[in-house]
C-alpha cells in the first residue's frame, strides 16, 4: 500500500509529545484495575523552535514507541521522554527510554524489519512504519538496549522552520 503523503505544518514537538503521552496513559494495560504503575518522566528542552512536520504521522510514531515501552514493563517501571535541541546541527532529538525487559541482542537488528514481532498479537509493522515515517521527515531512528535494564529509542529530525520551508518551496 502507498503511504500517505506528508501534511507538513509548523509543529511544537514538545506539545505534540505531551499530547501523545497523555493519550498513551489511557492504554488498556494501565486501566484502573491494573496494579502496574508506569511513572512518566518528561524532560523537554523548551528552546526547541517549531519545526515543519506532519503531526499526525509523528504522533503515530510516538504512540507506537510509548505503547511498546509500556508493554515492555509488565511489572511497572519508568518511561522517560526527552527532547534535545541540537542548535549546531539544527536537529531535534527525541528519546523514549524504558526500564523494561530490554531487547535480546540477537533480535535488536531485526526490530525495524516488517513482520518482525515478539508479541503474541503483534503484526510486526509498528516499528517498520515508524522508521519509514521518520525517514520521510529526513530523520533517523535507532535503538539501544540492555537485557534486563531497558531500551532507548532515539529519533533525530532535522529542524525546518516555516521560513526555510516556504523559501525552499518557492524556488
Amino acid at each position: 500500500s502507498k503511504p500517505p503523503k506528508l501534511q507538513l505544518s509548523a509543529t511544537d514537538m514538545n506539545d505534540l509529545l505531551d499530547q501523545t503521552i497523555t493519550f498513551s496513559l489511557k492504554h488498556p494495560s494501565l486501566s484502573s484495575n491494573s496494579s502496574r504503575e508506569i511513572k512518566i518522566l518528561k524532560n523537554f528542552d523548551d528552546t526547541i523552535p517549531e519545526t515543519m512536520a506532519d503531526p499526525m504521522q509523528l504522533k503515530q510514531v510516538f504512540l507506537n514507541l510509548a505503547f511498546n515501552a509500556i508493554e515492555a514493563m509488565p511489572d511497572g517501571g519508568r518511561l522517560r521522554v526527552k527532547t534535545i535541541y541540537g542548535k549546531n546541527t539544527e536537529t531535534v532529538k527525541i528519546e523514549f527510554s524504558d526500564t523494561g525487559e530490554g531487547i535480546n541482542k540477537r533480535m535488536i537488528d531485526d526490530v525495524f524489519k516488517p513482520f518482525f514481532t515478539t508479541k503474541l498479537k503483534g503484526t510486526g509493522f509498528g516499528l517498520s512504519i515508524s522508521r519509514r515515517i521518520i525517514e520521510e521527515h529526513g530523520g533517523t531512528i535507532s535503538v539501544a538496549s540492555n537485557s534486563g535494564i531497558g531500551t532507548t529509542f532515539s529519533v533525530s529530525l532535522p529542524l525546518i522552520t516555516a521560513i526555510d520551508f516556504y523559501q525552499s518551496t518557492e524556488s
